[in-house]
């Protein structure tokens, strides 16, 4: 750790005001110059420390570092004084490097001094695994022996190996803590405090206070998602989310919410994992009251909100509502907008149960039919299937249809032996036109023989 000298300031003193030392590293002035008048005191002199303010922090509060530095305004202060500050605040193991300057005050009793700091690296968020306390428990407990740092910390060693000992001291001393920065997902590194070694993974899942959907259909389906994943709650709740929560929603229960996880050692033998169980908070049921359109002509609002069938006034059934906005996207797209996207915003109203529904369609870009290309068919099967398929050249594009005409193809048996068949799009943004290639794959061709090309039934 690098350490400043303390810069003392070059200045006449007066008479009944306290001299600052001399700086050991300052250059004597040339003989020719007449000398400022410069006193020197020895370091057991003290005088009152009048004002007291801190230079260089970012993150770290002004007023924090001047608490972790023992130096009080009022006290007497002597440049042993300031050497005990800043190794105070070097022990922290926040800063890279730390000075100090002091002068003699306006006022001509005492010192004002300034603590120059240069904070060490970037700050992390920390969160605990598998401890036997609660997480505000834990905090707590930090905070009490950690004034500087807030909710964020370092990576250093001394810093880790201060909060790893802390959380030891509060646990009772029965249990190991390793603090290490994991990066479990991209852009989000965390410390973690943990016992050491791998996580254990899940090997069997449980629900309590459920009551409007089976244990049994939980339990089947989050085990879908969970089992054989190392147990980690952050981890764990986004799977909750992904997987029960729709269900919930299914049936109008908005707010249901999943407030405690326990994960235990299996009771199973031979079970090499953890039990994870999941207290659920049904919550009350909603209704689907009004529902608002925004991006949509006032002429079209009826046809998009009879397409939707929204079950107003009925359990917001957030499946059938969610269907409702999917052929709301798809009549756009399949008039030619094919980046159509529609937004719902929910509007819920805890007092009377009833969740609202702005509904905002944002089209985007009108896109056209480009250029077929028909690739596997001969000279005959060709012109029939583009003569099904039409002019359609700068009409608006529907990227339904390639896939649903070659099927219609199939249904109808247009081809003999029709084979495999695919379709594939290119879209051009500088034009807003997509083109259409479609692919037949041994139309015509009988067993063994190489792919020639069908005869069509047109």
């Amino acid at each position: 750790m690098v350490m400043a000298n303390a810069a003392l300031a070059q200045q006449k003193t007066p008479a009944n005001s306290p001299a600052p030392p001399r700086n050991p590293q300052q250059r004597r002035p040339p003989a020719s110059a007449p000398a400022p008048q410069q006193a020197t005191v020895s370091s057991t002199t003290k005088h009152t420390l009048e004002s007291l303010k801190v230079e260089g922090n970012q993150k770290l509060a002004a007023d924090k570092i001047i608490a972790v530095s023992g130096l009080k305004i009022g006290q007497l202060v002597a440049i042993e004084d300031f050497d005990a500050a800043r190794q105070r605040l070097t022990d922290t193991g926040a800063f890279e490097n730390i000075g100090y300057r002091f002068t003699p005050a306006k006022s001509g009793r005492g010192y004002d001094a300034v603590l120059e700091v240069q904070e060490t690296g970037p700050l992390f968020h920390y969160r605990f695994e598998e401890l036997p306390a609660e997480d505000s428990a834990l905090r707590a407990a930090l905070a009490k022996q950690e004034p500087l740092f807030g909710a964020a910390i370092p990576v250093n060693t001394k810093v880790l190996e201060r909060y790893e000992r802390a959380l030891v001291q509060f646990l009772g001393g029965n249990i190991v803590v390793e603090g290490r920065l994991r990066s479990e997902k991209p852009g989000e590194p965390q410390i973690v405090f943990r016992p050491p070694g791998e996580r254990p993974r899940i090997s069997e899942v449980h629900f309590t206070g459920n009551q409007v959907l089976a244990t049994e259909r939980l339990a089947e389906k989050f085990s879908l998602a969970a089992i054989g994943l190392p147990y980690m709650e952050a981890d764990i709740r986004p799977l909750l989310d992904k997987s029960i929560r729709p269900m919930y929603e299914a049936k109008g229960r908005i707010r249901v919410a999943f407030p405690k996880l326990v994960a235990e050692k299996s009771k199973e033998e031979a079970v090499e994992g953890v039990s994870v169980t999941t207290t659920v908070d049904e919550g009350p049921e909603y209704k689907l009251g009004t529902v608002r359109y925004a991006g949509v002509p006032t002429k079209e609002t009826s046809t998009v909100d009879k397409l939707a069938a929204f079950p107003t006034n009925d359990t917001a059934d957030f499946d059938v509502i969610n269907a409702g906005l999917e052929r709301i996207r798809k009549r756009y797209t399949g008039t030619g907008y094919l980046h159509a996207a529609v937004k719902p915003q929910r509007n819920i109203d805890d007092k009377e149960h009833v969740v609202n529904l702005l509904v905002t369609v944002e089209p985007g870009e009108k896109y056209t039919y480009g250029r077929l290309t028909i690739q596997g068919l001969d000279i005959i099967g060709e012109p029939a299937v583009r003569k099904a398929w039409g002019a359609r050249e700068e009409t608006p594009f529907d990227p339904d249809f390639p896939a649903a005409f070659l099927k219609d193809l199939r249904d109808q048996a247009v081809f003999d032996n029709l084979g495999q068949t695919d379709s594939q799009i290119k879209v051009d943004e500088d034009t807003k036109s997509v083109d259409v290639t479609l692919f037949f794959k041994g139309a015509g061709s009988k067993p063994g023989e190489r792919p020639r090309g069908g005869r069509a039934r047109f």
